[in-house]
């Protein structure tokens, strides 16, 4: 399996002309999972001095205890151990530590903490304001979960509205850069991005010495294989009604495609209907069009050739 960092020069370049501004930064970096985010952030900080935290739902005490043994091996002061602070008061601590020093601070999944207190983005608003003037301290809140790191980070409605100094969604590679994991004819690379689609862990897992056929059995419609269960688990992981969002993907990709086809073949409620369907717009799952010149009856499409090849063909 291919692990090496591929593309993303626009990215890496704007991460690193931010980090030379040399003042307070806060980036937020999101897309859905399997997208890159966090490869492309282990890449930037290559070289620079950082801490890197990956949130998770144990409780806010875990995290706090992580954040904690972290700040003192890069401080060198070994109180932050002992230390019975808030989010805030910690931070408080680590800054008044580093003073201008330049220093990375990455919150992977950062809305593993949102669920785990809805206040800790009040809390970073306060930390940016009240703590982080005069000091070079970058802070990069990454997440996969697009819904919430758009709602309750970059909304207007978000206490961050204003706050952040840059902003990176994270999207699929073109057909181009797929030859790095392939590397074929034309034909090929088409087919290979018709069924795998643009993740590049998804490409990632390719077997080059392999045909594309064969790479399609043994990669996709093997049970047990990664990419065999990884629809179920996007949805569990982004819906709390993960069975219908793979109802309405089915039918999508069946060609079921219109607002009234969809209504017919789920013999789902209409206004749920609308609702589902937006939701799947939002996190970029799905994408509506209208035709020329009308306002009304658009196509929807799965906005991902892995997702439509998996519900079409694989699909239970």
């Amino acid at each position: 399996m291919l692990q090496q960092f591929i593309n993303r020069k626009y990215e890496l370049k704007f991460l690193n002309d931010k980090y030379n501004e040399n003042k307070k930064e806060l980036i937020i970096i999101y897309g859905r999972r399997r997208i890159g985010k966090t490869m492309l952030i282990k890449k930037f900080v290559e070289n620079k001095k950082y801490i890197y935290h990956l949130c998770t739902l144990d409780s806010m005490d875990e995290n706090l205890n992580s954040l904690k043994n972290k700040f003192a091996e890069i401080t060198g002061k070994d109180y932050f151990n002992d230390l019975k602070s808030n989010f805030y008061e910690l931070f408080k601590y680590f800054i008044n530590e580093i003073k201008s020093d330049k220093v990375i601070i990455v919150l992977d999944e950062f809305p593993n903490l949102i669920e785990l207190n809805h206040g800790i983005v009040s809390i970073m608003q306060k930390i940016f304001d009240e703590l982080m003037d005069n000091t070079m301290l970058y802070i990069i809140l990454s997440g996969s979960s697009i819904g919430m790191m758009e709602d309750e980070l970059l909304s207007y409605k978000s206490p961050l509205y204003g706050r952040r100094t840059g902003s990176i969604e994270l999207t699929g590679f073109n057909i181009r850069n797929i030859k790095y994991f392939y590397n074929s004819n034309m034909e090929d690379l088409i087919k290979i991005n018709a069924v795998f689609g643009s993740i590049p862990f998804y490409l990632s897992l390719i077997d080059r010495d392999k045909s594309v056929e064969e790479n399609i059995k043994n990669k996709i419609l093997k049970k047990g294989e990664i990419l065999y269960e990884e629809p179920k688990i996007l949805l569990k992981e982004e819906f709390r009604e993960p069975r219908i969002y793979e109802l309405i993907l089915r039918y999508i990709s069946m060609g079921h495609n219109t607002y009234g086809k969809i209504v017919n073949a789920t013999h789902l409620d209409k206004g749920n209907i609308s609702k589902y369907l937006e939701t799947l717009i939002s996190v970029r799952l799905v994408n509506y069009t209208l035709p020329l010149n009308q306002k009304r009856r658009g196509i929807y499409e799965i906005n991902d050739y892995f997702l439509n090849f998996y519900y079409k063909f694989v699909y239970p």
